[in-house]
């Protein structure tokens, strides 16, 4: 869970040293303090998802801190850790609610992989907290005015074909994100300032565009890839990844959004098509074959009245040739394909698709469209969920086995991945 919070509590400076440097270079944002006293004030002032905490501090001891940070958040990750360390006191630590027990000296990958596990192991509790309320406020609709007559029809076709083993496809587009706070922006949001003109989104997401002014392009992205980090994923994303762990092999999305918030929600990368590319990453603009990497940390944030200079396009360069990099997302003037935006495995899975959810998009570009095309042709039932009337909503409408939702996604998609979920028999 890179990007997560991590506060390290420690009276031996070199020990604090030692973890900090490790844990941003793995990702983390950390905090560090040597006293129990000051590690409650930054406490206060970071909230940490995670605490490294030593038991032998000045003042308060170790397992007393222990008690006060997880009275403030029970569901905080406290790695307890000493030099002075008995079975009687890792016990007592785990009692008052510590997540493991770790021995100085320690080995970093230790910490890295404890971390790593209780972070998923706390993402699947999420996940599976938030399913259950799903399906127990199912339970205590689906017999009440509460849910609409559309709805209806969707869950009981939903659980016809949930009985069997068909594969379910979700294509997901701008409206999933944007209940997380994402604009569209091919709004006025979207528009960009280069001199005294402004350029649509559809005049600056080309490669010609990047061709011919480089740098504002990249401040472009920058500012939306901003935008996206500071989002969080919203319980529509969090459905999809209950789904995933239920079903398997039997769900896959494929994405337009090049948010990244499906993977940051915990839907595996082997099951989930970014089909238009990730903010989140860069390639050579000169496609020498290096492989993808991460834009570089040190680019965030990003303010919308930021532009690339002389540092920043020094980090903006490819690993391998030294080239120039460009962001790793399919632009208007390019075509897809399947290495890096799984044009034909996405077709594929369209064709054997039992069901084929469209969430949160109109339907504006190719890859999409051929898809619903696809899954129609093939016989597939169509759901298609979106707040307003789109080519999609009417493709469904137009089909046997075909409904149109509206609303939002958090509004349906839960309720349909948790009667998913109930699976065969």
């Amino acid at each position: 869970m890179t990007s997560a919070k991590i506060l390290v509590i420690d009276d031996e400076k070199l020990i604090r040293w030692s973890l900090e440097k490790g844990l941003k270079q793995i990702g983390y944002q950390v905090e560090t303090a040597s006293t129990a006293e000051e590690g409650l004030q930054k406490y206060e002032s970071f909230l940490p998802e995670a605490v490294i905490l030593d038991n032998k501090l000045p003042g308060m001891q170790g397992l007393d801190l222990l008690i006060e940070l997880r009275t403030r958040d029970a569901r905080l990750i406290v790695l307890f850790m000493t030099a002075f360390g008995t079975i009687e006191t890792a016990v007592e630590a785990m009692k008052r609610g510590a997540y493991d027990y770790i021995n100085k000296p320690f080995v970093f990958e230790e910490i890295r992989q404890l971390l790593e596990k209780a972070f998923y192991v706390q993402r699947l509790d999420t996940e599976v907290q938030t399913l259950k309320a799903v399906v127990q406020k199912q339970f205590d609709t689906e017999n009440v005015v509460s849910l609409s007559p559309a709805m209806r029809d969707i869950l009981q076709m939903v659980d016809k074909i949930a009985r069997s083993e068909a594969p379910t496809v979700f294509l997901t587009g701008a409206g999933i994100s944007a209940e997380s706070g994402i604009p569209t922006f091919r709004g006025p949001e979207g528009y960009w300032q280069v001199g005294s003109r402004n350029y649509q989104p559809e005049e600056l997401a080309t490669h010609a565009a990047f061709e011919q002014i480089p740098d504002e392009i990249w401040s472009w992205y920058l500012y939306r890839r901003a935008v996206c980090v500071a989002a969080e994923p919203n319980a529509a994303h969090h459905a999809l990844v209950a789904l995933e762990r239920a079903v398997g092999d039997r769900m896959l999305i494929a994405t337009q959004n090049v948010d990244g918030l499906h993977l940051r929600a915990g839907s595996s990368l082997a099951r989930t098509y970014q089909i238009h590319g990730n903010i989140d990453f860069m390639r050579c603009a000169d496609e020498c074959g290096a492989p993808i990497g991460r834009v570089p940390e040190a680019l965030a944030p990003w303010p919308k009245e930021r532009r690339v200079g002389d540092a920043e396009r020094k980090l903006l360069v490819c690993e391998r040739c030294g080239g120039r990099a460009r962001p790793h997302v399919l632009w208007f003037d390019e075509t897809y394909d399947e290495e890096r935006y799984r044009f034909e495995s996405s077709l594929e899975a369209a064709s054997r698709a039992a069901l084929l959810v469209i969430v949160g998009t109109s339907g504006a570009t190719n890859l999409p469209n051929m898809m619903a095309r696809l899954a129609a042709r093939s016989g597939a039932a169509i759901v298609a969920l979106n707040a307003d009337p789109s080519p999609f909503t009417a493709l469904a409408e137009s089909l046997p086995r075909g409904h149109f939702a509206r609303g939002s996604a958090t509004d349906h998609l839960p309720a349909i991945a948790a009667h998913l979920a109930r699976g065969p028999g």
